[in-house]
């Protein structure tokens, strides 16, 4: 499952239970990450010290941490976002408001929602 979003303020934010294998967003030094480990378990490395997650464990990360992800034993969503797109300083002229609802996902495994509303 992938999506992503990029508005006309170079503001990025996408969902994703593959970042592992997308590298355009590991190389992006810019993003804000959640990561959700929804069944089994999820090995990281983050600022060179080894972290296992397991089921319905979150790290959040900023883009200050260097993330490598290890190995994959189960599902798990990432959600990632730049400073643009939650920050609206400097931005006066902006036509719209991000909100985002995050809630506990039914057995689908939903996580979160943007949506987006006219200002």
């Amino acid at each position: 499952m992938d999506y992503q979003l990029n508005t006309r303020l170079n503001g990025n934010i996408a969902m994703t239970s593959s970042y592992h294998e997308r590298a355009s967003l590991q190389r992006d030094k810019t993003l804000y990450k959640f990561i959700w480990v929804q069944s089994g378990t999820l090995t990281l490395e983050i600022d060179h010290i080894p972290m296992r997650l397991e089921k319905d464990e979150i790290v959040t990360l900023t883009p200050l941490h260097h993330l490598e992800v290890k190995e994959v034993d189960g599902e798990y969503l990432t959600f990632v976002f730049n400073s643009n797109f939650y920050c609206i300083y400097g931005h006066d002229n902006l036509q719209w408001i991000p909100f985002l609802w995050l809630f506990q996902g039914d057995e689908t495994g939903t996580f979160c929602r943007a949506v987006f509303q006219l200002a």
